[in-house]
């Protein structure tokens, strides 16, 4: 038998490898037209700033506001998000809702109250009972969607998308949530995490934040705990003062108002909605949540994950814009 050349051998394992290297490429952090807000309303007033945020991009046809999912299992927080939706004209918006989910978090602002108990605003839906489940609702609008057609907002608790990605194939689709994801959703924007310590969305569910950074099969944009973007209430009143009962005012009514609302929430809908045109990218990394609740970051051209920032000059343009979208009034 003779004996290959050795010039042969190298030749060979130096295809092998440019091949392997050719079939990598760097994660798409491009975000859809089409959007899910999975939200844990009632918690913090940012939640809501960051749906007037869609909203209002929902008014000038640049996105789609295709269902609002709650990760705050509380019955007044599927009410809150029906009587925001209902006042921007969109309370067909469908709802899914968390079953068995974090009921103990802290409130920072109790605003659900306010706005479930104000007589002046309307209501869409009649009985809350009949809400889907997050997941169901999940895999019914992704099935339903093109594919690599969907972007997932996420400003909570990360249970829902943890359930989805551990769902199995149903009535709606054969495919696994894991392959259901990785099909129909392009990429995920998330404020969640921070690698000084449990940020507040991951440290009431560990496991499922967990869950999420070790399966997501997309993309994911992360505003953590210490990118904010500090806003005063009375410039929030001010702004708002063209409607004689904006909810966003009402609930602002619970806030201190020497205070500064840090708007995370708000960031990452900010971030979302101009394809993040003016903020401040690192990454991509490999990531993970340890045990208690710690992001932990590695460096990796074809990772999965990236971090936003702001610079204090983009702090400032992008308060400037969330204040001209308050503005904006709604015939």
């Amino acid at each position: 038998m003779k004996a290959v050349p050795k010039f042969l051998v190298l030749a060979v394992l130096f295809v092998s490898c440019s091949s392997a290297e050719i079939e990598k490429t760097p994660s798409d952090f491009s975000v859809a037209t089409d959007v899910i807000l999975d939200t844990d309303v009632g918690n913090s007033l940012d939640d809501l700033l960051a749906l007037d945020i869609l909203h209002h991009y929902c008014r000038q046809g640049k996105v789609k506001l295709l269902a609002v999912m709650v990760n705050h299992d509380v019955p007044l927080a599927p009410q809150a998000t029906d009587v925001f939706n209902t006042w921007y004209g969109a309370g067909q918006t469908p709802i899914g809702i968390v079953t068995n989910g974090v009921k103990d978090s802290h409130i920072w602002e109790d605003y659900a109250p306010l706005l479930c108990n104000c007589e002046s605003y309307k209501r869409t839906i009649s009985d809350y009972s009949t809400l889907p489940d997050a997941v169901a609702l999940y895999r019914k609008i992704l099935a339903q969607a093109d594919d690599n057609s969907v972007t997932i907002l996420s400003i909570g608790f990360l249970t829902n998308i943890s359930r989805l990605l551990e769902s199995g194939p149903d009535v709606y689709s054969s495919l696994t949530g894991v392959d259901l994801v990785k099909r129909k959703v392009r990429s995920v924007v998330a404020m969640c995490g921070s690698q000084n310590e449990a940020e507040y969305n991951v440290s009431y569910d560990i496991a499922s934040a967990g869950t999420v950074f070790g399966k997501l099969p997309v993309a994911m944009s992360i505003i953590p705990g210490e990118t904010t973007m500090p806003v005063l209430s009375e410039d929030i009143f001010e702004y708002t003062g063209w409607a004689d009962s904006h909810p966003v005012a009402l609930a602002y009514t619970t806030h201190d108002k020497a205070d500064m609302n840090m708007c995370w929430d708000a960031i990452a809908a900010l971030a979302y909605v101009t394809g993040f045109s003016d903020v401040t990218m690192s990454g991509p990394y490999d990531a993970a949540i340890n045990s208690i609740g710690i992001m932990e970051l590695t460096g990796n051209p074809y990772g999965n994950f990236r971090v936003i920032g702001l610079s204090p000059e983009q702090q400032l343009r992008n308060k400037e814009l969330l204040l001209n979208i308050l503005g904006t009034r709604i015939d």
